[in-house]
């Protein structure tokens, strides 16, 4: 009971010092929460719930919060650790696979990102998973990825809609014609950077225009930022 009250309070203290974060004034020095006092927070938190873990391994949900946190905190390795050991324990969630992938991506290990994309839309067929498998199926071919989008017809889609017709008419340019502009205009709608960098790379790589190479570069600065 003990560790289970000290895992919540901690939960609860890291949410409350992010909202901190987001909303003091820049300028008031000695009342602003620094980045580094946030990520402490979130390494004392993580470092709560593994021993909360060890003591209720059979607690889904703090084994997916680890996961997640040290995702963000940018510790892919003890993530992925993790990360299988929830796929074991929970494979019919389609989040498990989820959160794997995301990982993957950030690491650019693009076969298992997609692998694992593949695995959670085939547990959760909705529109939502099939629009992150189709973008992630860009960084290794494109027209797929637009058949993929395809299919979404078959779907309700409901308020993403408008989005994801968007985003729809964006591929359908990017496949076509592959320049600066149809790649600026997919950006809004690819939900991670690191995919869209890996395709202004290729841009670059591959573009005879000077004035393209030019652009592209300035798009993954500004991808990178």
């Amino acid at each position: 009971m003990h560790k289970t009250i000290k895992y919540l309070l901690a939960s609860l203290l890291i949410f409350i010092s992010l909202l901190l974060y987001l909303n003091l004034v820049d300028n008031d020095k000695e009342s602003v929460i620094s980045e580094k006092e946030v990520q402490n927070e979130l390494k004392e938190t993580v470092n709560n719930i593994e021993e909360y873990i060890v003591e209720h391994p059979d607690d889904l949900s703090a084994l997916d919060e680890a996961v997640y946190l040290q995702y963000v905190l940018g510790n892919y390795n003890e993530a992925i650790e993790l990360g299988i050991e929830l796929i074991d324990k929970d494979p019919e969630n389609y989040m498990s696979y989820f959160r794997m992938a995301n990982i993957k991506t950030k690491i650019e290990e693009w076969d298992e990102m997609i692998h694992y994309m593949e695995k959670a839309h085939d547990i959760e067929k909705s529109s939502h998973m099939l629009y992150y498998l189709s973008t992630s199926y860009i960084v290794k071919d494109a027209n797929y990825a637009l058949e993929l989008l395809n299919k979404l017809d078959n779907y309700q889609m409901g308020s993403e809609r408008k989005f994801l017709k968007n985003y729809k008419t964006a591929l359908e340019k990017y496949t076509k014609v592959k320049n600066f502009e149809n790649i600026n205009d997919l950006v809004e709608y690819i939900p991670d950077n690191v995919l869209m960098n890996c395709i202004v790379q290729d841009g670059i790589k591959t573009s005879q225009s000077s004035d393209d190479i030019s652009k592209l570069k300035k798009l993954s600065k500004h991808l990178n930022e």
